[in-house]
């Protein structure tokens, strides 16, 4: 429960930053902002899951970026896809 609660939060606090960013960043900058802000929601949940979880840190911080960055890419190029 503990983890899950942990990994809730985590995710909550990585969102709010993203649409904090997407509300308070000029039009022709947004697509910049919200990649280098999610970059950092993701780099910072992994040092924190790093220190609780007791785990390697370039591995979870590789692998955490490495996701999550692939998760924007896909959805970015299915946007442009379907013109959305």
């Amino acid at each position: 429960m503990f983890v899950a609660t942990g990994a809730a939060m985590a995710f909550a606090a990585g969102a709010s930053l993203v649409i904090i960013t997407v509300l308070l960043s000029p039009s022709r900058l947004r697509s910049v902002a919200i990649l280098l802000a999610a970059g950092g929601a993701l780099a910072a949940t992994s040092s924190i899951a790093v220190r609780w979880g007791r785990v390697p840190a370039w591995r979870t911080a590789l692998r955490t970026m490495t996701i999550g960055m692939t998760a924007m890419l896909v959805s970015l190029l299915i946007g442009r896809l379907f013109d959305l």
